[in-house]
């Protein structure tokens, strides 16, 4: 374990994080198993708090941490890509981030059979290359859904998380930058995905910024980057 986290050392050396999004940059990180963990060369016990691939604040620091175990990677890209995803959500969390959906509204939600046809329909023209007028005309069609304004929330939080991981595989690897988008594609396509509430915000949410962006749009938007010094948390040492 200790090889594979060197070896996303050196990767995540490679990756400028100032051109993922402005302002970001590199957080400490951990992988893990369910005995034993390793964080800068250094083997430890797993602590009882690393649950999941996430980012904790861990020893007075926002961490990134990643079971090996139970999430094998797909390479050593995939796996720096990865946990460029989950220092994301770091960065989110030492900005100030709120918009953050609830899990417990989403999972106890009920979709009906005509707004999760829209949904279906959307994700189809957000796939198919639509104009983002067109998908934002379809989108409006189920605003009034409690419901959606949750699952855009998991595209916020989630999609720019999903956004910024894929633009740190494309510095990595193009050829699997390319699969990958090819694969939200057919995720989006996948008329099943759109039944999970939570999950089916990731590609959603990430595709409609890669669309974004490709059209010219300015996606940084000030709410996330800009909070001032004073009130910036400060990581402990």
């Amino acid at each position: 374990m200790i090889t594979i986290y060197q070896e996303v050392c050196k990767r995540l050396e490679q990756i400028d994080f100032e051109a993922l999004w402005p302002q970001f940059h590199s957080y400490p990180f951990a992988l893990y198993t369910k005995k034993e963990a390793v964080m800068n060369g250094v083997y430890f016990s797993t602590p009882a708090s690393f649950y999941g691939n996430t980012a904790i604040l861990w020893n007075g620091q926002r961490t990134a941490i990643w079971n090996i175990e139970l999430d094998p990677p797909k390479s050593l890209d995939h796996l720096t890509a990865d946990l460029v995803h989950e220092m994301f959500h770091a960065f989110q969390t030492e900005r100030g981030e709120q918009r953050f959906p609830n899990d417990l509204t989403l999972f106890a939600a009920t979709q009906t059979a005509e707004s999760l046809s829209w949904k279906i329909w959307e994700r189809n023209l957000l796939a198919d290359g639509a104009p983002l007028p067109q998908f934002c005309a379809a989108r409006l069609e189920r605003r009034n859904n409690p419901l959606t304004r949750e699952e855009e929330l998991v595209e916020t939080a989630e999609g720019i998380a999903q956004f910024v991981e894929l633009r740190a595989l494309g510095q990595l690897s193009d050829s699997l930058l390319l699969d990958s988008l090819e694969r939200c594609r057919m995720h989006l396509r996948d008329a099943s995905r759109a039944v999970d509430v939570r999950r089916c915000g990731y590609d959603s949410g990430m595709y409609m910024l890669w669309r974004a962006v490709e059209s010219g749009m300015n996606i940084y938007h000030l709410s996330l980057i800009h909070i001032s010094e004073p009130t910036r948390p400060r990581l402990i040492s």
